[in-house]
């Protein structure tokens, strides 16, 4: 009697998991409205995104969108009845493509955009007509779409934001490529008369031997006061002083910086300070204010111009190198400074318009640093590398303003 009754028991207990299991599976129908209710809050996101101005915000949400899209139209493909499935789609789906319509053509531009500005950095001179022609292609289309679809207009900055980079692209500007001359020293150099005249971010290749060439001298003429970059690599027993025209010492700090007090001649010392013979290689190169700085972005006064919600691609160009950069903002907002590729090893730092650090930190692409303005005008933006460099492999940066 026992036994019999706890196999009943038994199989009441496992009829009742049966049930238990059958009853908290969905049915496809409520699956294809759970999957929709999280499309929901993606879509309002979208939106926002759309009304905000900024493209880049846009291209962020887009393609995580059309893969929630896509589940939805899945589980509701699995819903029985056409009258149930149409019911679910102008619910969920359809205003949900719609937006995503809007600004379809936006996006596939700024993405062939980008595309086109690595070629152009990687090589300037390589052949982009048919990425324009392709380029022009989906602008028509962008406006045939509107006005065959009826869609609601995108706020004007969307276009213009398009408009300027397209700009940049077809006049091959890329500003934050710098535009690396090297040269070789020219002997004798030895002292002030006959020392070498230094172009402002020009790299210099030179060399010292202890026992018959141990000083190297450059001259600079500082057109504005300002401070100044003075970037040295190689040779491990080699060292740097400045001078004023009146031979006065100049203090350089720890990362290579004098300031220029007047404007005038200034020199610049490189001195074998080894105890043996031997002849040591080194790299110079000096960024200071002039009307000419081949394009060295070094310092504050040489900082390229960048503008917010475009991508731009440089590299390091040598040990201890630095790139700065200056916006302008119109409004009081957020800045958002973010790396992309390459940025391993990268310090950045954001700089109020009098050259004070707001806020900096070690960066990757994960973990940008956003900055409140405080007033309206000019920022800067400075990248330097923190353990290598690449004159070949670009890090790519993003300064976006809400």
């Amino acid at each position: 009697m026992k036994k019999v009754l706890s196999l009943s028991l038994a199989g009441l207990i496992a009829g009742s998991s049966l049930f238990a299991t059958g009853a908290a599976a969905a049915t496809p129908k409520q699956n294809a409205i759970n999957l929709g209710e999280q499309l929901q809050p993606q879509l309002r996101m979208f939106n926002g995104a759309i009304d905000s101005g900024y493209i880049k915000n846009i291209d962020d949400k887009y393609d995580a969108l059309s893969q929630q899209i896509k589940n939805v139209e899945k589980a509701i493909g699995k819903v029985s009845g056409s009258s149930n499935r149409k019911q679910l789609n102008e619910k969920y789906v359809t205003p949900a493509k719609i937006a995503r319509e809007r600004v379809i053509y936006e996006v596939s531009q700024y993405r062939l955009l980008n595309a086109i500005d690595t070629k152009l950095f990687t090589n300037a001179s390589v052949n982009i007509s048919g990425d324009l022609a392709k380029l022009d292609r989906l602008q028509k289309r962008a406006v045939q779409i509107k006005e065959a679809g009826g869609y609601k207009s995108l706020p004007n900055s969307i276009d213009a934001s398009l408009a300027s980079q397209e700009k940049d692209i077809r006049e091959h500007k890329n500003p934050a490529k710098e535009n690396t001359v090297v040269l070789d020293e020219v002997e004798p150099n030895d002292d002030f008369s006959t020392a070498t005249t230094l172009g402002s971010g020009v790299v210099y290749k030179g060399s010292l031997n202890y026992s018959s060439d141990r000083e190297d001298l450059y001259e600079i003429n500082v057109e504005t006061p300002g401070k100044s970059k003075v970037v040295r690599n190689g040779g491990s027993y080699l060292y740097v002083y400045v001078y004023d025209e009146d031979n006065n010492s100049v203090p350089l700090d720890y990362d290579g910086y004098f300031e220029a007090n007047t404007a005038g001649k200034y020199y610049v010392k490189v001195v074998h300070g080894g105890i043996s013979n031997g002849t040591e290689s080194y790299t110079l190169k000096v960024t200071y204010p002039t009307k000419n700085n081949n394009q060295s972005n070094d310092t504050l006064l040489t900082a390229h111009p960048i503008k917010t919600g475009r991508t731009y691609f440089s590299t390091m160009d040598t040990n201890n190198d630095v790139d700065f950069y200056i916006l302008n903002v119109s409004t009081l907002g957020q800045l958002t400074v973010s790396l992309g590729f390459n940025a391993e090893d990268k310090y950045v730092s954001v700089y109020d318009k009098y050259g004070n650090v707001i806020r900096d930190s070690i960066t990757d692409y994960y973990s940008p640093i956003r900055v409140n303005t405080e007033y309206v005008g000019q920022y800067y933006v400075s990248i330097k590398e923190y353990g290598s460099w690449s004159t070949t492999n670009p890090y790519s940066l993003t300064v976006d303003f809400q």
